[in-house]
Order: structure tokens, then sequence, then C-alpha cells
């Protein structure tokens, strides 16, 4: 990582370290970290993943618990086993809780997320229902593992790829990386494997979704939603993805709102908070019993399913909401200290 310095046009290194030598610890920093600010470290790897839990016992056969329990839009459960340093039964350790993990019923997640949230299961389903891009009989019908460390080394990586190309087992490798400059601190987390310009053609079409937006919305019952989404991928401040049939929406560099488009409805996300959101969306929308804070009453989550729920959203967005502030959950508190950690965590 370099430093720009623009007055004297030169680059200045910034000085890495050791999560160890940081002071950062495996579960009580680097964890708490991701889970915190999740949908911010899944950007920087091209994820798009809700966190069900962390320290989850797979199976009650078992001690061991997983670091971060997670689901991806398609539905795949996702294990995140986080690694200090490297370690070379790294692989096999997250590759055993997701043969676990494949036998549970999909009413356990609802169950593990309920507890995270200190909220009923019902509500806790409802929320997984909205992230899903196809809430009918999609979860856990397949796994995927990320592992997530400082480093790698050659055998681990090479039993990935076999396992990646081979046997079509779904999994990435992150490495995180501690830089300091002064008192300002950075972690960058990177993918190294499946490298990010090889992966839409390792995986089967049947798995990476529609390949553009007309084949996206082919299955998108609610017309108006349909010319609703077609209008919106023309306006500026918008970005999108016809595999996850999802769009974002920006102002001054920060996202907004983004919206999964299913066949009926869409569900749309509010990052952040403003005075009286809720009572807000309530008053403008359709199925006012469906709004509701989520993720720990950080974000507002809504469905648009008719023509006028669509433009009352696009006027709030562009009109209504312009000056108004969010507010933002970004700082991190971390635990108190667990004392001392176990090598395979």
């Amino acid at each position: 990582m370099l430093k720009l310095d623009r007055s004297a046009r030169f680059l200045h290194p910034v000085a890495r370290r050791t999560l160890g030598e940081a002071g950062l610890r495996e579960r009580a920093d680097l964890q708490a970290l991701i889970r915190r600010s999740a949908k911010e470290v899944f950007a920087e790897i091209g994820e798009d993943l809700l966190i069900i839990g962390e320290e989850i016992r797979p199976s009650d056969i078992v001690a061991d618990r997983i670091d971060l329990l997670a689901i991806g839009p398609d539905g795949a459960s996702v294990i995140l086993e986080l690694k200090r340093g490297s370690h070379r039964m790294h692989l096999l350790q997250a590759a055993s809780y997701a043969g676990m993990v494949q036998r549970w019923a999909s009413e356990r997640f609802a169950e593990e997320f309920a507890t995270t949230l200190g909220r009923a299961p019902s509500e806790a389903q409802a929320i997984i229902d909205e992230y899903l891009e196809d809430a009918t009989g999609s979860l856990n019908r397949r796994q995927r593992l990320v592992l997530v460390a400082e480093g790698f080394d050659a055998a681990l990586l090479a039993a990935a790829e076999w396992l990646h190309e081979k046997h079509r087992v779904d999994l990435t490798c992150v490495r995180v990386e501690a830089f300091v400059d002064g008192d300002d601190e950075y972690l960058a987390f990177n993918r190294v494997y499946p490298p990010p310009r090889t992966e839409p053609a390792e995986r089967p079409r049947s798995e990476s979704g529609p390949g553009d937006w007309d084949e996206a919305l082919t299955n998108i019952r609610n017309t108006a939603l349909a010319d609703f989404v077609r209008e919106e991928l023309r306006r500026p401040g918008r970005t999108s993805s016809p595999e996850r049939r999802s769009v974002r929406f920006w102002r001054d560099g920060r996202r907004i709102f983004w919206m999964v488009v299913k066949p009926d409805f869409a569900t749309v996300g509010q990052h952040g908070r403003f005075d009286g959101d809720v009572e807000f969306w309530r008053e403008r929308l359709s199925l006012p019993g469906r709004i509701r804070p989520r993720i720990h009453d950080r974000e507002v989550g809504f469905r648009l399913i008719t023509a006028e729920d669509c433009q009352r959203f696009r006027t709030a967005f562009e009109t209504d909401l312009r000056d108004v502030q969010f507010r933002y959950a970004t700082e991190v508190a971390a635990p108190e200290d667990e004392g001392p950690e176990q090598e395979m965590s």
C-alpha cells in the first residue's frame, strides 16, 4: 500500500504489520470487525452476504464452533473461517463444518439468526425471506467456504484449486493485511483464490444467474416492477448486477439503497437510518406492515409491489430525502478480552 502525496507528486510506503504486531486478536478483534462491518468488508471482496451468527456449533456431536455463518442471496450457506497468521488445517476445518451444516433444516438458520438479533424466530425468518432472491426452498441447497487469513501456503492453495476445479466445491480464499500510517490503521481484504477475472468462467451457468438484464427480467411477472427497473437502469447514480437481480442507489459516493428484484415484488434495503424513517415509508408504501428496522437496527427494509410504490420510492430518493441526514453505524466496539486463543478457533 502506497500513500499519495499530491503536493510532492510522490508515493510513500505505508508500514505493513502482522495482525499480532498490530495487536489484533483473532476472535475479539478480527471476527468482531468483520461482523460489525460486514457490508463494507464483503464489498471489498465482491461478496453480498447476510451474517446469521458467530461462534455457532455446526452439530451437537462436536464442541467446535463456526467463526461466522452467513447466507448468500441464492440461499447458499457460507462458512467463514478466520485465521490470524496461516494454518494448513484451515481448509479441512471449514469443509468439516460445511458437511455438518448441509444437514441443517432451513428453520435452523432462522433460529440462529433470531438469537443473534435478539428477536422472535418469525421476525428473523421474515428478514431472511426478504434477503433471498428466491425464498421458496432455496436455503441451504448448497454450501460455500470463505477462508480469511493473513497467508495461505502452497499446499492449501493447491487443495483449494483441486476442490474448486475438479469437484466444483465453491470456496474463496481472502488475505487480510494490516497497515499503519502514524495514528491511522488500515485493514486490506483481497481475494487470492479464485482470481476475480476467472470466477465467472469457473461457475456453472445454473449457479451464476442471468447474464444480462433482458434475461434477468424475463421471469419478473410484475410488469410494473420490470418497467420501473428498466427506467432506473438508465438513470445516473445507479449501479446494478443482473446476476443478482439487484440495483444500488448512490449519492455523493455512498450507497443509500439497494434493491433485489423478485418475480412479484422487490425488496429494498435502506443503508443507515434517519429520524422517523419507518413512519416515513409506512405513509407512502402499500405494505406498511412489512416495513421494519433490521440488522441490529442499522437498516430499514421494505417491499415495492405496485407502480405507485415504485414511483413514490423514486420520488423519495430523488427529492424528499435529498437533504435528509442518514446515520451510519460505523463504530466498532471491541469485545472484552476472551483470554488466550485456541490454535483452531
